[in-house]
């Protein structure tokens, strides 16, 4: 009986800890890819529903400029940066066009770009720090 108990018990311990790690994210999406490297994030998928957001470690004095490209079949995405006290420094709502936009950085820090909607495409975000 002790045998069966644990043989049942293991895959729900696994299940619960898969359930609710995986809610900890903050989105889900569906056939999606994402690209991280250097300064530059990208993500294409059939939906994406929540928040996600990346680090970015900056220091005062050296301004960052960002530069966003989305593409749009259905839904809304907003694209923001975050100082490390999550205010929103700069925040665009589902752009038609390229947005360029130059940000100055008062305080060292970790600050954030974060993407939040549901949304049906993709974007890309690169930076450079000056």
């Amino acid at each position: 009986m002790l045998k069966f108990k644990s043989i049942i018990a293991l895959p729900m311990i696994i299940l619960i800890t898969t359930l609710f790690l995986g809610g900890c994210s903050g989105y889900t999406s569906m056939m999606s890819r994402e690209i991280q490297i250097g300064n530059s994030w990208e993500m294409s998928y059939a939906s994406f529903s929540g928040t996600k957001s990346i680090p970015i470690r900056l220091e005062k004095g050296k301004p960052i400029y960002l530069t966003i490209d989305m593409t749009t079949k259905e839904g809304k995405l907003e694209v923001s940066f975050l100082d490390n006290k999550d205010k929103v420094l700069y925040k665009v709502d589902t752009p038609k066009e390229q947005v360029n936009k130059l940000i100055e950085i008062h305080k060292d820090g970790t600050y954030q770009i974060q993407v939040k909607g549901e949304h049906k495409g993709g974007f890309k975000i690169n930076w450079a720090v000056y």
